[in-house]
C-alpha cells in the first residue's frame, strides 16, 4: 500500500476472458428481457383478472312479480351471459323503493352492486319529505333499458268518445283511476286537470290490478296505464282508447292518436326502466355494462318476452341516460309542484 491506496490486483488472461464472456452473457440477457417486455403487456393483460371476478348483486327495490321484476331477471340473464359471472336479482321492497335504493347509494362503486328500477325512482324522491339519498347525485346512470308507453282508456258507458270530450265535459266530475300516488299514470291525470281543465276526481288504488278491475266494471270513468295491461280489453271493446302518451303513435293501436298531436302539443309520459350504480362508478365500466345490456335486449327473444307495442328497447349509454334523468326530474317536478302531490296522500 502506498499513499493510502490499495494496489490494483493483477488480472490474468483467464480472468479477463471470463469477464468478457460474462459481459456478453449479460448483454444477451438484456436483449432477451427487452424483447419479452414488448410481448408481455398484451399477454399479461389478457390473463389479468377483470370485472367481474365474482357474482354481481342486482338490487330491485320492489317485490317479486310485476313488470320491473321481469325486466330485472331478463337483464340479469343477459349480463350473466355477457360477462361469465352470475348477476343475482335481490328484491328489496319497502318504503316505496327507498330501502333498496338506499342500499345501493351506500355501496362501494366497484360494480358489484347495481340497481334496476323504474322512473318512479325519481318521482318518489320528489313526493317524499325525507329520502336518505339524492336520487340523482348519489347514483351513477348506466343505461335506460326500455320505455313503456301509456294508453288512455275510458269505459264505453262514460260517454267520452275521444280526448276532446274529456276537455269539454263540465256537467259531472269524472272519477279517474290511478294505480298509485306519484305513478306515471297519476302524473298524466294531473296534467289532464291542469292543462286541459278536465273535471277529474282522482281515485288512488293500491296497484294496477284493482284500478283496472274497477275501470272494466264502470266504477270509474277511465284511467291511463302501460299499454300491454289494457290493449286486449281495447281490442275486445270492453274499453275505449282515446289517446297514447308517447310522441308517436303506437304500432299496436295505430288508429289511436297521441296527446301530442291532439290536445297537448309536445306532451309525453312513459314509464321506463333504468340501471344505476353507486356514485363514483367508473365511466368506462358503466359504458361496458350499458353496451352489454343493449346487446342483450336487442336479441330476438326479447320481442317474444316483451311485445314491441308495449316495450320499446332504448339501450342508451350513461351520458344519454344522464341527460334523460335531468329532463325527467324537471318535468316531473313541475307537475308535482303544480298539483301539490305528496306521499302524505298515500
Amino acid at each position: 500500500m502506498k499513499g493510502g491506496r490499495a494496489a490494483a490486483l493483477p488480472v490474468g488472461p483467464g480472468i479477463a476472458s471470463f469477464v468478457t464472456v460474462l459481459r456478453r452473457l449479460v448483454a444477451v440477457a438484456m436483449i432477451v428481457v427487452t424483447a419479452l417486455a414488448t410481448l408481455l403487456p398484451a399477454g399479461a393483460k389478457a390473463q389479468a383478472p377483470s370485472w367481474p371476478v365474482r357474482p354481481v348483486r342486482l338490487i330491485l327495490p320492489a317485490p317479486p312479480g310485476g313488470g320491473t321484476d321481469a325486466v330485472a331477471r331478463t337483464l340479469a340473464q343477459k349480463l350473466s351471459d355477457a360477462f361469465g359471472q352470475p348477476f343475482i336479482v335481490e328484491n328489496k321492497p319497502g318504503g316505496s323503493g327507498v330501502i333498496g335504493a338506499a342500499l345501493v347509494a351506500k355501496a362501494p362503486p366497484d360494480g358489484y352492486m347495481l340497481m334496476i328500477s323504474a322512473s318512479v325512482h325519481l318521482i318518489n324522491a320528489l313526493i317524499m319529505k325525507q329520502v336518505p339519498y339524492d336520487a340523482v347525485a348519489d347514483f351513477a346512470p348506466i343505461t335506460q333499458i326500455a320505455e313503456v308507453p301509456l294508453i288512455v282508456t275510458v269505459h264505453p258507458a262514460s260517454g267520452i268518445n275521444d280526448i276532446r270530450d274529456l276537455m269539454t265535459r263540465r256537467d259531472v266530475p269524472l272519477n279517474w283511476a290511478i294505480a298509485a300516488i306519484g305513478s306515471p299514470d297519476h302524473l298524466v291525470a294531473e296534467s289532464f286537470r291542469s292543462v286541459l281543465g278536465a273535471p277529474l276526481t282522482i281515485v288512488p288504488y293500491k296497484g294496477m290490478g284493482p284500478a283496472i278491475s274497477d275501470t272494466l266494471g264502470g266504477q270509474v270513468a277511465g284511467m291511463s296505464t302501460p299499454i300491454l295491461s289494457l290493449i286486449s280489453h281495447v281490442r275486445d271493446g270492453r274499453l275505449r282508447a282515446i289517446a297514447v302518451t308517447s310522441l308517436k303513435r303506437n304500432v299496436g293501436v295505430p288508429s289511436v292518436p297521441t296527446l301530442a298531436e291532439t290536445v297537448m302539443p309536445g306532451f309525453t309520459m312513459s314509464s321506463w326502466y333504468g340501471l344505476w350504480g353507486p356514485r363514483g362508478l367508473p365511466g368506462p365500466l358503466a359504458a361496458q355494462i350499458a353496451a352489454a345490456a343493449r346487446k342483450g335486449f336487442l336479441e330476438p327473444d326479447i320481442k317474444v318476452r316483451f311485445p314491441p307495442e308495449g316495450f320499446e328497447v332504448i339501450g342508451s349509454g350513461p351520458e344519454e341516460f344522464s341527460r334523460l334523468i335531468d329532463v325527467e326530474v324537471t318535468r316531473y317536478g313541475k307537475i308535482i309542484r303544480d298539483a301539490k302531490i305528496s306521499a302524505d296522500q298515500l
